[in-house]
């Protein structure tokens, strides 16, 4: 394993982060929520049903929907892993999952490198699987509750979007590898572009 002096820290802040959060939140509700509302109309109150009735209904779902969200966060992670497994190469016991508890952040690592190619689809796989599927899903048949999924699903996805856009600038062929404490990777340093 090369020492860490060959490795260049490719990271965001939290300031980077919410930069971008606001303008993704509305990007995905304008390709998930709002052809959803056209194609199908918003589902509350549903006509003709009495409102506290269908106010009900909603809360329900809302609940129902906060569950299967919570069962969603490891899954998320998860995917991370099986992608770092089958695009990047990485043994399984070199996978690792944790909390920070103090930022409410789960996560999986791997100190293994790979390619800035694995990489990016290590970052993508959960928000296509868990948030573009399902939304699309629910575009297709009319369920709300898949559209609005998706939609969750897609915002919560922000870290891994802001660092696919963050990795623009390296070739696919770079080696970079988990960053150990911060949001982004590290970089092999004679990948050229990344100093």
């Amino acid at each position: 394993m090369p020492s860490d002096a060959d490795w260049q820290d490719w990271t965001l802040t939290m300031d980077e982060l919410l930069a971008v959060a606001w303008s993704w939140l509305l990007l995905t509700a304008a390709v998930t929520l709002l052809p959803h509302a056209l194609l199908w109309g918003v589902p509350w109150p549903a006509s003709g049903v009495p409102v506290w009735e269908s106010l009900g209904r909603w809360l329900w779902d809302l609940f129902l929907l906060g569950l299967v969200y919570v069962a969603s966060i490891p899954l998320h992670e998860g995917l991370h892993a099986l992608a770092m497994r089958l695009a990047g190469g990485v043994p399984w016991r070199s996978i690792s999952f944790g909390a920070r508890w103090h930022e409410g952040a789960v996560y999986v690592h791997t100190d293994a490198p790979m390619t800035v190619r694995a990489y990016r689809i290590v970052l993508a796989t959960p928000a296509l699987v868990l948030g573009l599927l399902p939304a699309a899903a629910g575009l297709a048949t009319g369920s709300g509750w898949l559209t609005v999924y998706g939609w969750i699903m897609l915002a919560s996805a922000l870290g891994d979007v802001a660092m696919l856009r963050h990795l623009r600038p390296l070739p696919p062929d770079a080696l970079v590898r988990d960053h150990p404490e911060a949001v982004g990777c590290q970089v092999k340093r004679s990948a050229g572009r990344a100093g």
